[in-house]
C-alpha cells in the first residue's frame, strides 16, 4: 500500500520547555491503515497527533514528518486530506448550529452549495444525526459534540482521520456505535484512521497496528495481538489498560491473550473447566445510613426541551452513587440542580444539613482562572499541607508551573480533581471524572473516593465508564426519559443488564457472578493488588482548613460620592437628551454636559495600577521596517510641500488623498512581505471583531465606546503593525453597520495609528495607568485631531486659520468624551485581556 505518513527521528519541544514532549518518533502509516495509539496521560499522544496535522503550538522540531512524500509543514492541502478531531470538541466547535458546523469545512474549501448539501445529507444518515441538524451547538452534550466534530470531518472526505480520545465522552452504547462507524469508515471507504484513546477494548479488535507510548517515546509497536505479550513480558503498567479478559489471561500465564469479548468468553469458560476460580464473597446487606439529600418530583426544562421530568431520588451520607444514562439524558443537568447552579421549575430538593459542595464540571476548563496550576491550588485558600497532599495524590509534581489549559486531557482532569481535594467540602459532584485518565490512575482515584466516603463524605458520580462505576459504586442509578428508572447495588445492576453492563460480566456470564475487571482477574490469579495508600487523616474533618476571609478594602467616602454623583449625572444627561422633556439643547451641549459625570465616574471606580508587563522578551523590529517608516514620513512631508503649491482652489483634497494613500503603504507592504500565517490572521480577525462589536453594542452612547481600548490592548500584545491593521480594519468593517463614506478612510487612518503607536510604546513595559493615559491622549489628540482635520477639509469652502480653529473647537467635546471612555475601558479590560493575549501570542508564536 502507498505510505501516507513517514515519520523518522521526530522530536518536538514546547516553547519555554527544556524536556521534549515527544522524542525520536519513527513511524509509518499506510493508506487505509487503522493505527491505535495508547499510553499514560501526558505521554505525548496528543502532541504527536497535533504534529501529524501540523497544528502544534510554538516549539522546536527535529526530524521529519512526511505526508505523501512531502514535509507536513509545506503540505498545502492538509485541511482536505487530514481530518483532525481534538480531545476537547467544545474547543473545535466554531459555529452556532449543527448544520453550519457540518458545512463549515466544505465551505472553507470553496465547494458548491449543492455538493455541500448532498454530502451533509449523506454523512447525517451515515451517523444517524438527522434530528440534531437544526440544534444549536451549545445545547449539545459533550458526546454529541464529539460525534458532530467527527461527522464534520467526513463531509470533506479526508484521506486520514486523526482522532484524539473520541470515545471519552460517549456512553457505552454510543461508544460502540461510533466504534462500529469507524470500522465501516476504515473498511468501506478506505480512510486511514489514527486514534489515541484510553478505552481500548473495542478499538483493539479493529486496529491493524498498535503503539504504546511512555515519556514521549514509542516503547512497543506491533499488532493488537502482539502488544499484550510485550506488555506482560515487561510487566508494564499499561497492561492495566487492556481489556479485562486480556489482563486476566496474562495474570493466569496461559500464554493466550484474547482481544475480543467473544474470544475472552471462550477462554474463560475453558479455563474454568480445568482450574478452580477464586470467586468474590457475597456482600451482606447493610442498614442504610443517614439520609443526606432528598429530591422529589423535580422538573426542569431548557428552552424548547424538557430534560428532567418528575425525578425523585434519595441520597445517603457516606455513599458513592453513580448515575449513568445516554448522552443528553440530563445527567449533568441533575448535578447542577443538586448543587444549586440551576433551579428546578417545580419540585423540592432538601438537605438534612447544608453540605459544602465540590463540583467537577464536564468541561474542566471552567474551573481554571489562574496562570499556573500552583496558583489554581493556592487560590482555594487551603493550608499548604493540604495543597501538598492534593498535589501528591493527583501526581502534579512536575506540572505546577504549567498553565492549566496547556495540559493534556488527563493532566487537566487531575489538576481539576486536585483543586477539589484541596477544598474543605463534604459533598463531591463529579461529572465524567475518569475522562482522559489512564487505567493506572483510575485505581488511585478509586482509593481517593473510597477514603473520602469512609470519612463521612458523599460522592455523586456521573460517568459513562461502566467498569469504574461497577468497581466503586454503592448504588448505580440510570437516568432515562427525565427520571431515575432504577437504582440498584452494582452486583444486581450489572449482572442483570445485557447491554448496559461491563465486559467482565459478559465474559463471566454462565460461569460466575462476576461483574468487575478486578473480580475477573482475581478469580484466576488471586489477590495480587497492592492498592495505593491515601495519607492518614487527609480526609478527616479535623484536617479541613477554613478558607481565610480577606477583608475587602473599602473605597473612601470621597470616591463613593464621586461614583454616585457620576452615575446620577450621566443618567440625568441621557434623560434630558432623550426628548421626554421639552428642553432644547445645541447639538454639542450633551457632550459637554457628559464630561463632568464621566470624570467623576473615573475618579470613583479606578482600580489599582496593576503591572501587566510582558513575561517574555519584547518584540523587536527590523531595520527594514524602521527604514520603511522613515521613508514614508519623508514622502508625506515632500508631498505636502510640493503638491500644495501646484494645486489651485480645493486642491488640498487631492493632496490629502495622496497622503492618506502613502500612510497605508507600509502596512500593506507588511502584509505582503511578512505573509502572516493563518493563526496570525485569525488572531487579528478576532480582535477586529471584538472592536467592531464594542462599537455596535454602545451605539446609543455618544462617543462612549470600547473600540479604541480594544485596539490598544491588542496592539500592546501583538505589536505595532498588527495594531494598525486591527484598528483600521475595525473602522472599515464597523462602518458596514453604521455607514460608509469619505470619512471611513480617515477613521481607518486615525484608529490604525492609535493601534500602531500603542504597539510601539507598550512592546517593552506597560501598566494600567500608562495605557490609560495613552488611551486618553491618543483618542483625544491623535484620532480626534485626524477626524477634525477631515471634517474641516470636507466641510469648509475656505481654508483659513479661523475656520480651522472653529472645526477643532467644535470637535473637542466629542474628543474629550471619547478619551475618557477609552481610559475607563482600558482600566476595566486591560488586566486579564492582556494576559490572555500574551499567553496565546507566546504559546502559538504569533507574529514571529
Amino acid at each position: 500500500m502507498p505510505t501516507l505518513y513517514d515519520i523518522s527521528g521526530f522530536s518536538y519541544t514546547y516553547h519555554n520547555r527544556t524536556t521534549p514532549a515527544i522524542s525520536d518518533i519513527t513511524l509509518t502509516v499506510d493508506e487505509g491503515e487503522f493505527l491505535l495509539i495508547c499510553g499514560k496521560s501526558g505521554c505525548g499522544k496528543s502532541t504527536l497527533l497535533s504534529c501529524m496535522k501540523n497544528i502544534q503550538p510554538l516549539g522546536s522540531r527535529n526530524g521529519k514528518i512526511l505526508f505523501l512524500g512531502k514535509d507536513i509543514c509545506g503540505y498545502e492541502n492538509t485541511a482536505a486530506d487530514i481530518g483532525y478531531a481534538a480531545q476537547f470538541p467544545e474547543e473545535q466547535t466554531v459555529t452556532d448550529k449543527v448544520w453550519h458546523e457540518l458545512a463549515f469545512g466544505a465551505e472553507s474549501m470553496g465547494m458548491k452549495q449543492e455538493e455541500i448539501r448532498s454530502r451533509i445529507a449523506e454523512v447525517s444518515i451515515f451517523f444517524g444525526i438527522e434530528k440534531l441538524l437544526y440544534r444549536k451547538t451549545d445545547e449539545l452534550s459533550g458526546g454529541q459534540k464529539q460525534i458532530i466534530s467527527i461527522a464534520s470531518l467526513l463531509v470533506m472526505r479526508p484521506r486520514v482521520l486523526i482522532l484524539d480520545e473520541p470515545l471519552s465522552q460517549l456512553d457505552p452504547t454510543a461508544a460502540e456505535e461510533l466504534t462500529d462507524l469507524l470500522g465501516r469508515i476504515n473498511n468501506e471507504l478506505g480512510t486511514a484512521i489514527v486514534i489515541a484513546e484510553h478505552r481500548l477494548p473495542r478499538l483493539m479488535s479493529l486496529a491493524d497496528k498498535m503503539i504504546v507510548m511512555d515519556s514521549g517515546k514509542i516503547l512497543f509497536s506491533g499488532t493488537p495481538k502482539e502488544i499484550p505479550r510485550q506488555l506482560n513480558d515487561f510487566d508494564h503498567p499499561m497492561l492495566k489498560a487492556l481489556p479485562c479478559h486480556t489482563q486476566a489471561a496474562a495474570a493466569a500465564n496461559t500464554g493466550e491473550y484474547p482481544i475480543s469479548v467473544k474470544d475472552g468468553k471462550e477462554w474463560y469458560k475453558r479455563y474454568s473447566l480445568t482450574h478452580t476460580l477464586t470467586l468474590p464473597e457475597k456482600k451482606t446487606k447493610e442498614a442504610r445510613p443517614q439520609k443526606l439529600c432528598t429530591l422529589r418530583d423535580i422538573y426542569f426544562s431548557y428552552p424548547g426541551t424538557e430534560v428532567i421530568k418528575g425525578l425523585s431520588l434519595d441520597i445517603f451520607k457516606g455513599e458513592l452513587l453513580t448515575i449513568t444514562g445516554g448522552n443528553a439524558a440530563g445527567k449533568s443537568t441533575l448535578l447542577q440542580l443538586i448543587c444549586g447552579n440551576l433551579r428546578p421549575i417545580s419540585g423540592r430538593i432538601s438537605f438534612e444539613r447544608q453540605p459544602k459542595f465540590g463540583f467537577l464540571p464536564q468541561e474542566t476548563a471552567l474551573l481554571f482562572s489562574e496562570e499556573t496550576v500552583l496558583e489554581e491550588l493556592t487560590s482555594t485558600g487551603s493550608e499548604q499541607s493540604r495543597i501538598d497532599g492534593a498535589v501528591k495524590l493527583c501526581r502534579l509534581e512536575g506540572l505546577l508551573d504549567r498553565h492549566p489549559l496547556d495540559l493534556s486531557g488527563g493532566e487537566r482532569q487531575r489538576a481539576a480533581l486536585a483543586k477539589l481535594l484541596a477544598l474543605s467540602c463534604d459533598f463531591l459532584l463529579l461529572d465524567e471524572p475518569t475522562k482522559g485518565l489512564d487505567a493506572e490512575y483510575k485505581l488511585l482515584l478509586s482509593d481517593i473516593l473510597h477514603s473520602f466516603c469512609n470519612n463521612g463524605g458523599t460522592v455523586i458520580l456521573v460517568s459513562h465508564d461502566n467498569d469504574f462505576c461497577a468497581e466503586n459504586a454503592d448504588r448505580c442509578a440510570v437516568l432515562f426519559g427525565g427520571e431515575i428508572t432504577c437504582c440498584l447495588p452494582p452486583e444486581e445492576f450489572f449482572t442483570k443488564n445485557i447491554f448496559y453492563t461491563t465486559d467482565a460480566a459478559k465474559v463471566a456470564e454462565g460461569v460466575a457472578d462476576i461483574y468487575t475487571a478486578g473480580q475477573l482477574i482475581r478469580s484466576v490469579a488471586g489477590n495480587k493488588y497492592s492498592p495505593p495508600i491515601i495519607p492518614d487523616g487527609f480526609f478527616s474533618k479535623t484536617e479541613y482548613p477554613t478558607k481565610p476571609t480577606v477583608p475587602k478594602k473599602k473605597r473612601s467616602l470621597f470616591r463613593r460620592i464621586c461614583t454616585a454623583a457620576g452615575l446620577i449625572g450621566a443618567a440625568a444627561v441621557m434623560v434630558l437628551n432623550s426628548g421626554i422633556f421639552p428642553v432644547q439643547f445645541p447639538p454639542y451641549m450633551p457632550y459637554i454636559m457628559l464630561i463632568l459625570p464621566v470624570v467623576l465616574l473615573m475618579i470613583g471606580i479606578l482600580p489599582g495600577n496593576d503591572d501587566i508587563s510582558r513575561h517574555t522578551p519584547p518584540r523587536r523590529y527590523g531595520k527594514g521596517e524602521i527604514t520603511a517608516l522613515i521613508i514614508t514620513a519623508c514622502v508625506i512631508i515632500i508631498t505636502a510641500l510640493v503638491a500644495m503649491p501646484m494645486t489651485d482652489g480645493r486642491g488640498y483634497l487631492i493632496v490629502a488623498l495622496l497622503i492618506l494613500t502613502e500612510c497605508f503603504i507600509p502596512f500593506i507592504l507588511f502584509l505582503e512581505k511578512k505573509k502572516p500565517a493563518a493563526k496570525d490572521i485569525a488572531a487579528m480577525a478576532v480582535m477586529c471583531a471584538a472592536a467592531v462589536a464594542g462599537r455596535e453594542l454602545f451605539f446609543m452612547l455618544p462617543q462612549f465606546k470600547p473600540t479604541a481600548a480594544i485596539v490598544i490592548i491588542a496592539a500592546a500584545a501583538f505589536g505595532a503593525q498588527p495594531g494598525f491593521i486591527i484598528g483600521a480594519a475595525a473602522m472599515l468593517v464597523s462602518n458596514l453597520l453604521f455607514s460608509q463614506g469619505p470619512w471611513t478612510v480617515w477613521q481607518m487612518l486615525g484608529m490604525g495609528l492609535v493601534g500602531f503607536f500603542a504597539g510601539l510604546i507598550f512592546s517593552r513595559k506597560r501598566s494600567k495607568a500608562a495605557m490609560c493615559i495613552y488611551g486618553t491622549f491618543a483618542t483625544t489628540v491623535l484620532y480626534g485631531g485626524i477626524m477634525n482635520i477631515s471634517s474641516f477639509l470636507t466641510s469648509q469652502s475656505e481654508m483659513t486659520v479661523q475656520t480651522f480653529s472653529a472645526s477643532l473647537m467644535a470637535g473637542l467635546p466629542f474628543d474629550l468624551i471619547h478619551g475618557a471612555a477609552t481610559a475607563i475601558f482600558v482600566l476595566l479590560l486591560s488586566g486579564e485581556l492582556v494576559k490572555r493575549l500574551d499567553r496565546i501570542t507566546d504559546k502559538y508564536g504569533l507574529f514571529k
